[in-house]
C-alpha cells in the first residue's frame, strides 16, 4: 500500500460555530472527511468542516483548544509575537463562492461554507490540501459538490476549485473586531495529487501576495522535538495560530511517512495549512487530524516528498536560490586583481551619473575619477571624467580625505563631493564628463577646519527640501551645515549645539550620527546613535531641534549596541515614507518604527543576520537595506558564509532568510569586507536593487529576479 495514499472508508461531517465550539473543549473524537484505515490504531481524519447533519464532535489534542487569534497572540504557545506578526499574512481561508444555486440546477449544499486553509507560496500561487477538492458522491449525507448540468455528474476537481475564492485578512483585530476580509478568487487548480500525494496549488486572481506577503518553502525536515507552527482557519472561524512539537515521521499504520504533532490542534477546515518551522519555512501540509482527549497524533504531508513530486514547487524551491540571477563580469576593472584596486587607497561608488535611472559605477583611482555607465547588461570600459580626487591626482587619501556621490545642483545627476585639505570641492557631472574640481566652501577640510575622518563625521543630505544635497558635518562644537545653492555652499553654519566631539560628547567609534527623513517632510533630519538610546533633531529648514530621545535603546548603554558588533541603519521598511530604525542586535534584527514624533519599542523583526543569531560578523558579513522587489519596502540583504540571503520586508516583519545568491560571500567566492565593496543597487532601472559586487576579476552583477 502506498504510505501517502488514503482509503476512502466511510464520510462522516461536522460543522460548528465558533461560540458551539468552545464549548465542547473536552470533546475529541473523528473531525472532518474521514479517511480511516481499519489497520489504524488511532483514527486519523481528512479536515474538512463537517455539516451540520453530522453528530459528530471536533478532534483537539487533549482537553483544551489551545489556538489564540493571530494578532490577539500573546505568545505563550512558544513562537514569539513577531514571528506570528511575520507570517500570518499569506494565510487564506478558502469558501465555496455564493452563487452557485445560480449556475447549477443542484447546487449540492456547499453554496458559502468555508471551507480549508492554505498559504501563498508565490505572489499568485496557492498550497493547500488536495482532499479539499475531493469530489463528494451527493448521496444526500454530508457534503454534496453540485451536479454539472450536461453531464449529470458531480463536479471535477478543477471545476470545484474555479467556484471557490481564498479570503485573506479573516480576522480579528487586537480588539477583537472582525476585519474585513480581501477576496481572491480562484483562477485555477495547476497541481492536483501529484503521486496521489494530498496537495493541491491554485492560481490566484493577481498578484496577492505583493500585499499579503508568501511563504517559502523547505525540504529540510525538522529535527524532533524542533517547534512547529500552523496558523489556519479551523471550522471557518478567523485566523488563529496553534504550536507544538514535532514527533517525527509516523512509521505503522496508513499514515506511515507523515509528520506527526500531537500537541498542536487543528480542527475542520484546518487542512491545507502550512506546516512551519521554527525559521517560518513551510516543511509540510496539514492534512489529517487523529487527536483524541487522552492520545493520538495530528499529521501532514512532508514538503520533500510533495517537492519531488511536484515540478511547479520544484521550481518554486529552485529560484528560491536564484532569486539573484547568474554572477556575470560586466567589466573587468575596478577590482583587486583587476587593475590593482585597494579598499584603503581607492573608493568606489555606484550612483546615477548620467541620469538614465541605471546606477554606475564611480571609481576613485590613482589617476582620478573613472566612470563606467551601466548600459542596463553591462558596464562601459573604464573612462577617465576627470583627472583629480585621486590617489596621485591630487594626493587624495581614504583616511582624511572623504569623498561622496551627491546631486548638488538638483539636476538628477550625482556630482563629486571631495572634503580635501582646503575644504569641501564639487564636480559637476554633465552626462558625459565631471567638471574640473571648484572650492564650494573653504570649510570641513584637512587643514580648512581640522576636520578628520576619526573624529568628525561628514554627510550629504538635502536638510531644507529643495532638492539640493547640502553638507552636514559633525565638528567638535556640534552640527555645521553649509546649504547649497547650485553653484556653491553657504558658509557653515551651527544648526544644532550638540552631536559633536565636545558637544555632547560623541564619538565615531561608539555613536552612529546619520542622515534621514523620519517625519517624512522632505528635509532630512539627525538620527544619533547615544549612550542612552536614539536621539533625533528634525529639521525645520534652516536649523535642527534640539535632540529629544525618541526611543531608549540601540545605545552604547542602553542595550549595550556597539560599532563594531551590531549595524544599524535608518531606511523605511514599511513603505510609508518615514524613515526607521534598523538594528542588527545580538538576537537578529530589531526594527523600531517611526511615527513622525517617536520610534516605536524595539521589535524582533527577524531572529537571525546578529552576533549571536547566525555568528554574523561587521569584519565578514556586511548587511545592507535596499528594496529587492519593488514594493518600496527595504529589505535585508545579508552577504553571509555561504552567500548573499535575502530577508524580505512585509511592512510588519521580515521573512526567514533565503538564500539568495550562492556567491559574494566569506567562503561562497571568498568575498572578504577589507578586499571585496560590495553594494545594492538598481542597475537596470527596474526598481530593484541588484548586487554588484567588487572582486578579484572586477565588477559582478547579480540582477534581482524578485517577482
Amino acid at each position: 500500500m502506498n504510505t501517502l495514499l488514503h482509503d476512502i472508508t466511510s464520510q462522516h461531517f461536522f460543522l460548528l460555530s465558533r461560540k458551539k465550539y468552545a464549548t465542547i473543549k473536552n470533546l475529541c473524537a473523528v473531525a472532518g472527511l474521514l479517511f480511516a484505515h481499519a489497520s489504524n490504531a488511532t483514527v486519523s481524519t481528512q479536515q474538512i468542516p463537517l455539516p451540520p447533519d453530522s453528530n459528530e464532535p471536533e478532534s483537539i489534542c487533549g482537553s483544551t483548544i489551545d489556538y489564540q487569534d493571530v494578532e490577539q497572540y500573546d505568545g505563550t504557545l512558544g513562537p514569539s509575537i513577531a514571528f506570528v506578526n511575520q507570517h500570518q499574512g499569506p494565510v487564506g481561508q478558502l469558501q465555496w463562492d455564493n452563487n452557485l444555486s445560480a449556475i447549477y440546477n443542484d447546487p449540492g449544499n456547499v453554496q458559502n461554507v468555508r471551507w480549508c486553509s492554505g498559504t501563498l507560496i508565490s505572489a499568485n500561487l496557492f498550497l493547500t490540501a488536495g482532499h479539499c477538492f475531493d469530489v463528494q458522491n451527493n448521496d444526500g449525507f454530508g457534503w454534496d459538490f453540485p451536479i454539472d448540468n450536461a453531464t449529470g455528474d458531480e463536479i471535477t476537481p478543477q471545476v470545484a476549485a474555479q467556484r471557490m475564492h481564498v479570503n485573506f485578512n479573516y480576522q480579528e483585530d487586537p480588539n477583537g473586531n472582525l476585519r474585513t476580509a480581501t477576496v481572491v478568487d480562484v483562477v485555477a487548480m495547476h497541481e492536483y495529487r501529484l503521486n496521489g500525494l494530498d496537495y493541491a496549488v491554485l492560481e490566484l486572481v493577481g498578484s496577492p501576495g505583493n500585499q499579503f506577503g508568501s511563504t517559502a518553502i523547505s525540504t529540510n525536515a525538522p529535527a524532533v522535538g524542533d517547534e512547529l507552527s500552523i496558523i489556519q482557519h479551523p471550522a471557518g472561524i478567523p485566523k488563529v495560530i496553534e504550536a507544538g512539537n514535532y514527533e517525527g515521521l509516523a512509521t505503522s499504520g496508513g499514515l506511515t511517512g507523515y509528520m506527526r504533532y500531537s500537541d498542536l490542534d487543528t480542527q475542520g477546515g484546518s487542512s491545507g495549512s502550512g506546516i512551519l518551522n521554527e525559521f517560518g519555512a513551510i516543511v509540510g501540509v496539514h492534512t489529517n487530524a487523529g487527536c483524541s482527549a487522552t492520545g493520538g497524533a495530528n499529521h501532514g504531508v512532508p514538503m520533500d516528498v510533495i517537492v519531488a513530486a511536484s515540478p511547479i514547487l520544484t521550481d518554486i524551491l529552485d529560484d528560491a536560490l536564484y532569486d539573484f540571477g547568474d554572477v556575470n563580469l560586466w567589466v573587468a576593472s575596478y577590482g583587486q586583481n583587476a587593475g590593482g584596486w585597494r579598499t584603503d587607497r581607492h573608493p568606489r561608488m555606484m550612483a546615477d551619473v548620467n541620469g538614465d535611472g541605471y546606477e554606475d559605477i564611480v571609481g576613485f583611482g590613482n589617476a582620478g575619477a573613472y566612470v563606467s555607465l551601466s548600459t542596463g547588461v553591462g558596464f562601459t570600459s573604464p573612462s577617465l571624467w576627470v583627472g583629480s580626487y585621486g590617489y596621485n591626482a591630487g594626493g587624495w587619501r581614504v583616511e582624511q580625505h572623504p569623498r561622496i556621490m551627491a546631486d548638488v545642483n538638483g539636476d538628477g545627476l550625482a556630482d563629486i563631493v571631495g572634503f580635501g585639505n582646503a575644504g569641501a570641492y564639487v564636480s559637476l557631472s554633465t552626462g558625459s564628463n565631471f567638471t574640473a574640481p571648484a572650492l564650494w566652501v573653504g570649510s570641513y577640510g584637512y587643514n580648512a577646519g581640522g576636520w578628520r575622518v576619526g573624529l568628525h563625521p561628514r554627510e550629504m543630505a538635502d536638510v531644507n527640501g529643495d532638492g539640493r544635497a547640502d553638507i552636514v558635518g559633525f565638528g567638535n562644537a556640534g552640527v555645521y551645515v553649509s546649504l547649497s545653492t547650485g553653484s556653491g555652499f553657504t558658509n557653515p553654519s551651527l544648526w544644532v549645539g550638540s552631536y559633536g566631539y565636545n558637544a555632547g560628547g560623541w564619538r565615531v567609534d561608539r555613536h552612529p550620527r546619520i542622515l534621514a527623513d523620519v517625519d517624512n517632510d522632505g528635509r532630512d533630519d539627525i538620527v544619533g546613535f547615544g549612550n542612552a538610546g536614539a536621539y533625533v533633531s528634525l529639521s525645520t529648514g534652516s536649523g535642527f531641534s534640539a535632540p529629544s530621545l525618541w526611543i531608549g535603546s540601540y545605545g552604547y548603554n542602553a542595550g549595550g549596541w556597539r560599532v563594531d558588533q551590531h549595524p544599524r541603519v535608518i531606511t523605511d521598511v514599511n513603505g510609508d515614507g518615514l524613515k526607521d530604525i534598523v538594528g542588527f542586535g545580538n538576537a537578529g534584527a530589531y526594527v523600531s518604527l517611526s511615527s513622525g514624533f517617536n520610534f516605536s519599542s524595539p521589535s524582533l523583526w527577524v531572529g537571525s543576520y546578529g552576533y549571536n543569531a547566525g555568528g554574523w560578523r561587521v569584519d565578514r558579513h556586511p548587511r545592507i537595506l535596499a528594496d529587492v522587489n519593488g514594493d518600496n519596502r527595504d529589505d535585508i540583504v545579508g552577504f553571509g558564509n555561504a552567500g548573499a540571503y535575502v530577508s524580505l520586508s512585509t511592512g510588519f516583519g521580515f521573512t526567514s532568510p533565503q538564500l539568495g545568491r550562492n556567491s559574494f560571500g566569506y567562503n561562497a567566492g571568498g568575498w572578504r569586507v577589507d578586499l571585496h565593496p560590495r553594494f545594492m543597487s538598481d542597475v537596470n532601472g527596474d526598481s530593484k536593487a541588484d548586487i554588484v559586487g567588487f572582486g578579484n576579476a572586477g565588477a559582478s552583477v547579480s540582477l534581482s529576479n524578485f517577482p
